[in-house]
């Protein structure tokens, strides 16, 4: 069966109105369980290269997101994913899908369509605000809820992008998968927001070393301080540092800085504070985190 023209006909003057009105529009917010599916890249033989899928699926609202990345188009192509919701091949269409969505261009635009089987043909469903598409670049998108496809707790599913020359005749096509087709269950998904942003990592600041090994009253002394993420453990390179060294509660001149994870400060200790408590006080702060450590040495 020739697949675009099939669904030239079932959309008719109803897609001209729709891509009057610029439905077509920006990609569809992601709303929950994300799964992704691939197909190989390259054996498209010249027809839209079907790669990626992923189905979006928020138990709150039912809407699931169907999306692809159908690269290379022609001058007339058309994308078609079909949805077998009763996983039965025997039922439904000739090809045993109830339900399936589609967009393609032509020399005079770009069509899009979401249909149900009705027993002996493809019936396009109402437009309404989870009922559309979206395109952006080479990635295609189309929303529906569960409810509109009848409330089924999954389905089986596959692709077909074709190629057509001026007399409308398949040139070349990709199936996807290659074999069979993929299978999504909206039960077997336990709801799981996706990842926003993650939180800040929090400074942490490790034992310091310092140059020389001991304070001694009237020399150079500096101090090191290793600072990691709390995250990942690994150095901590950006953020701010404040530090105060100080001998019998006076704060000592010093130059300081805070790069590739470590702070360091350097000053000279005054002469007369041999015997003195040295203490140094550094402060890390990044993405609204800060952490504080104190050390203390005896002057000699």
């Amino acid at each position: 069966m020739r697949v675009r023209r099939a669904l030239q006909i079932a959309v008719g003057l109803l897609v001209v109105a729709l891509l009057a009105v610029g439905v077509v529009g920006s990609a569809s917010a992601r709303t929950g369980v994300l799964s992704t599916f691939t197909d190989p890249a390259g054996d498209s033989h010249g027809a839209p290269d079907l790669t990626t899928f992923w189905l979006d699926y928020s138990p709150e609202t039912k809407i699931v997101t169907i999306s692809l990345t159908p690269t290379g188009f022609q001058a007339v192509t058309d994308v078609v994913v079909f949805l077998n919701t009763d996983k039965n091949d025997a039922t439904g269409s000739p090809n045993g899908s109830e339900f399936r969505v589609a967009a393609g261009v032509t020399s005079s635009g770009r069509w899009w369509q979401i249909a149900r089987w009705d027993g002996g043909t493809w019936q396009a469903m109402p437009v309404s605000s989870t009922t559309n598409f979206t395109a952006v670049g080479d990635t295609w998108s189309w929303t529906v809820t569960r409810d509109d496809l009848g409330g089924a707790p999954g389905f089986t599913f596959w692709a077909v992008a074709s190629l057509y020359d001026a007399s409308g005749s398949v040139t070349a096509r990709d199936l996807a998968p290659d074999g069979g087709a993929w299978s999504y269950d909206f039960t077997a998904r336990a709801y799981a927001p996706l990842p926003t942003t993650p939180p800040a990592a929090r400074p942490v600041i490790g034992s310091p070393t310092t140059t020389p090994a001991r304070a001694l009253a009237g020399k150079r002394f500096s101090v090191r301080f290793p600072v990691t993420r709390s995250d990942t453990g690994g150095p901590l390179t950006g953020g701010t540092m404040v530090c105060d060294p100080s001998v019998a509660g006076k704060v000592i001149p010093h130059a300081e800085s805070f790069k590739k994870g470590a702070a360091t400060l350097s000053f000279v200790i005054p002469k007369g504070a041999t015997g003195k408590l040295l203490k140094v006080k550094v402060t890390i702060k990044a993405g609204g985190e800060a952490a504080t450590r104190v050390a203390t040495f005896r002057v000699g």
